[in-house]
């Protein structure tokens, strides 16, 4: 069924919707909370049920580059100041590598002074002027393709550009677990993730994912993130949910509404369709089923006793 047939099927139900009439407005339940209602039963409540038992059904893979931010050398760089000719810095950035594309050279960033001035760990004088440069990462906002993230599954590695396979690693631990005593060391052969979050110019939180040791070299698509990604909203009037949970989200949608009408009786009958509905949806849902009856074989030594082979 479709968003907009949902809608109505729980609309008839609640008798806030008819096929003559059209929705009933000025009630205490809109056809805009009815919408929310079968969004939230859809992605808060069955996907991640399902999810569990079948996560390949919602995988997703992702590819990030090394860098986190690029720009151009400005000619008032001197000494071990480096100025760029845009804002591309951030305080978090002190300890990273800056390289010099023009150049192909490498310096780490040791203090930071503004979004257009950093400290480097080494001289560039005047010959980095006008030279393209790129930030190195360690951590990386989970945004563009990975911005619908519900969880990560594996994060491959590419340190240098010439390596033919990822470096695959285990699961992300907690940034503080994996720094006991300061003095830490991380290789790239055997990499550590953790997960965090970050503040952008647009959200307040957003989920980052860190990488030890970080890059040292620019590298396109140097990670590559397999994760489970959470179904998009609903929202255009012909959009079909991707699980086959039709019924589900119609009795769920119901005991929502009748709950907003505090009708609390019929809200608890609609509550116990939508759990039995709920497990009948997943104990029939079966993506790598393909429904054919299998043809029915005889035991391999019957067959070779047949053709008397011993």
């Amino acid at each position: 069924m479709t968003f907009d047939n949902l809608k109505k099927a729980v609309g008839k139900i609640i008798k806030y919707y008819s096929v003559s009439g059209g929705w009933l407005t000025n009630r205490d339940v809109t056809e805009d909370d009815i919408g929310e209602m079968i969004n939230q039963t859809y992605r808060d409540e069955l996907f991640p049920m399902f999810t569990t038992q079948y996560p390949f059904y919602f995988r997703q893979v992702g590819y990030a580059d090394s860098w986190i931010a690029t720009g151009t050398s400005s000619v008032a760089s001197t000494g071990t100041t480096l100025v760029a000719t845009t804002s591309i810095f951030t305080n978090g950035m002190v300890g990273l590598y800056v390289w010099n594309d023009t150049d192909e050279e490498l310096a780490i960033i040791d203090e930071y002074t503004s979004g257009t001035t950093v400290e480097l760990d080494t001289t560039i004088g005047d010959t980095w002027d006008g030279d393209v440069l790129y930030v190195l990462g360690q951590e990386f906002v989970l945004g563009g393709d990975a911005a619908d993230i519900y969880t990560v599954e594996a994060v491959g590695l590419k340190y240098k550009s010439t390596d033919q396979y990822y470096v695959i690693t285990g699961n992300p631990r907690p940034k503080f677990d994996l720094f006991q005593s300061g003095g830490e060391t991380f290789s790239q052969s055997d990499p550590q993730l953790y997960l965090t979050t970050s503040t952008t110019s647009t959200s307040d939180f957003v989920d980052t994912l860190g990488v030890l040791p970080a890059f040292d070299k620019k590298v396109e698509k140097a990670i590559e993130l397999t994760y489970i990604a959470k179904p998009t909203t609903l929202a255009a009037t012909g959009d079909i949910p991707r699980l086959p949970v039709d019924q589900p989200l119609i009795w769920g949608a119901v005991s929502k509404a009748f709950l907003q009408k505090q009708q609390f009786k019929e809200a608890a009958l609609f509550e116990q369709k939508y759990e039995k509905a709920k497990r009948e949806s997943i104990s029939r849902f079966r993506p790598t089923s393909t429904g054919f009856p299998r043809e029915t074989r005889m035991p391999r030594r019957f067959n070779l006793m047949s053709r008397r082979i011993i």
